[in-house]
Parts: C-alpha cells; sequence; structure tokens
C-alpha cells in the first residue's frame, strides 16, 4: 500500500534531497524516516531540534536545494524555532517538517498541544498543514516555494493518521525547463516553444488576467491568429479577444463543453493564468503536457508544466 508518507517521500527525492536531519517524536516522523530509507535519503540524527534545522539550512546553502529537518509534536517543533529562524535570516531554503496530532485529537488533548502553523508562520515563507486530498500538491509547493525568490524556510504540519492512510499513487518527476526574462524570436526558449506547440495536433490557449492587467490584448490577438487555434479565457480575461472571433471559445467556467475542449487537445498552454481565476477551486483535471508563461513561475502545485517561460510582452 502506498501511504501519504510515501508520496511525500517520492517529492523529496525527486527534488535531489539526500538527507533528513532530525530529532523523531511521534508516528508521522517515524513513518516518513522509514519511507524515505526505501528511496535512499539518509537519516541523521540530533542531539536537539534547533541544531538539525540549523543543518538542514546550511545543507540547503551549500547544495542549492532545500534542507529538510524533521521534529515532533508540541515542544519538539517549538525547539526548532531558533534553528528556522537563523535558515530565513540567512535566506537558506529548507523544509521544516513537525509532526500533528490527528485533528479529532488536537481538538481534545491539551497534552503537547501547538498551534503549530501559527508558531512558524513568521520565520518561514509559508506554512501548510497536509491532508489526505493535498499531501503531493503541498509537498510540491513546499520545494517550489523555498526555492523561489529569496530562498528561505517552509513549514509542513504532518498528521500522523493522514501520513498512514492510503495514497491514490506515487507522483511521477516532471521536469521542467524554465527560462527567465525577455527573449528573442532565435532564442532556445522560443524554438523550443514553438515547436510544441508545431507538433502538436490539438494546442489550446488559456488566457488570465495577467493578459489585461500587462496590456498584452494585441499580442494575445497575434499570437491567435497566427496560431489558429482555440483559445478559452479566464473570467478576468474576459473582453482580451472578441468573443465573435473565430477561434474564441469562450469563458472557462467548468461548463461541460469548456472541459470537453480542454479534454480533446494534446498541449496546454497558459498565458498571464492565476489559479484564483478558476471557477472550480483547486481543480485542474487535465494531464496533457503544458506550457506556462507569466511574470511569476507557478507554485500553487494545481497544475506541473513541463516548460515555463516567465517574462512578459
Amino acid at each position: 500500500m502506498v501511504t501519504h508518507a510515501d508520496v511525500i517521500a517520492k517529492h523529496l527525492a525527486d527534488a535531489g534531497i539526500e538527507y533528513i536531519f532530525d530529532m523523531p517524536g511521534s508516528r508521522a516522523s517515524v513513518e516518513l524516516i522509514e519511507a524515505a530509507q526505501k528511496l535512499g535519503i539518509h537519516y541523521v540524527l540530533s542531539n536537539n531540534e534547533a541544531a538539525a534545522a540549523v543543518m538542514a539550512a546550511t545543507y540547503g546553502i551549500l547544495e542549492r536545494r532545500p534542507g529538510v529537518c524533521s521534529t515532533g509534536v508540541g515542544p519538539g517543533a517549538t525547539n526548532a524555532v531558533n534553528g528556522v529562524a537563523h535558515a530565513q535570516l540567512e535566506r537558506a531554503p529548507m523544509l521544516m517538517l513537525t509532526d500533528r496530532y490527528p485533528d479529532q485529537m488536537y481538538r481534545h488533548l491539551p497534552r503537547q498541544r501547538v498551534d503549530q502553523e501559527s508558531l512558524y508562520r513568521p520565520v518561514t515563507k509559508g506554512t501548510f498543514p497536509i491532508a489526505d486530498d493535498s499531501s503531493a500538491r503541498s509537498t510540491h509547493r513546499a520545494l517550489q516555494l523555498a526555492m523561489e525568490g529569496r530562498p528561505g524556510p517552509v513549514h509542513l504540519d504532518l498528521p500522523d493518521d493522514v501520513l498512514l492512510h492510503e495514497a491514490a499513487g506515487l507522483p511521477e518527476p516532471i521536469p521542467t525547463q524554465v527560462w527567465h526574462g525577455a527573449t528573442s524570436p532565435s532564442s532556445e526558449a522560443i524554438e523550443t516553444l514553438a515547436s510544441m506547440i508545431n507538433t502538436a495536433e490539438r494546442p489550446i490557449l488559456v488566457a488570465g488576467l495577467g493578459i489585461n492587467r500587462g496590456g498584452c490584448e494585441p499580442q494575445l490577438q497575434q499570437l491567435v491568429d497566427t496560431l489558429s487555434v482555440p483559445v478559452l479565457l479566464a473570467i478576468s480575461a474576459k473582453g482580451s479577444i472578441s468573443d465573435a472571433h473565430p477561434w474564441c471559445g469562450g469563458t472557462l467556467m467548468g461548463s461541460e463543453d469548456r472541459h470537453a475542449l480542454m479534454a480533446q487537445s494534446d498541449l496546454i498552454v497558459t498565458i498571464g493564468l492565476d489559479t484564483i481565476e478558476l471557477f472550480e477551486p483547486g481543480n485542474w483535471p487535465y494531464h496533457q503536457q503544458l506550457i506556462n508563461i507569466d511574470t511569476v513561475p507557478h507554485t500553487d502545485g494545481l497544475f506541473y508544466p513541463t516548460h515555463e517561460l516567465i517574462g512578459w510582452c
């Protein structure tokens, strides 16, 4: 049986992480250690939680990928705060994983109960509780967020019952090619993306609020006319191209015909799309190759671009 502990460990292994620095606590950290060791990730025992966090931060700086620290619930989590604050001040990428009681137990058990999300929010770039429907997405997002912009620590709260629950399966590693900045038509980025679009049999564009906020409506019109492919508009992008345009597929609002149009495509190109615009929050039922073009990388973990171009029109 594949558990959510296995899912988290697989994401760590796919990110090239070799060690977990740890002062183990309850079942969550033990389950994660066992899942990680099966994938070749080594467990490093520390004599206190703050030291484990500092070691993870140092690993992150030296290896240029997130270091990982894991602690027990309550006092274990509080003891690591100094090390996590060190990571924040040193711009060190790391994941801080804390054990957490199951929700029902957390509500009724006063012993060692600490609001760990509130504890870590001031000294991290983000804090995410793991749930049955979010283990893969939250871990993927945390790994990205730790490295994005100024590197720093990100907190994941791990209820021990969730880590033991059965997951749908292990995530597949998705290689992502990312280009930053303005590029010329002859650049590797443009040539690669153009080749992908030209090779696709049924590509589709999805335009978001970045189009009208960036004043890029003329460029969108030119792109659609040049490619002769359908474009769907997120709600905030409505009007960026005329509804009467022959290639305008309307607004992406969760209707069956829009779903069918997306599902039939073999390549999705998102342009300036912010996931807050999606009419069905948290739902992206499409598994085709995806190119993302935006001013910032996609870190919400809702979809997984195979290629990203970070720049603007």
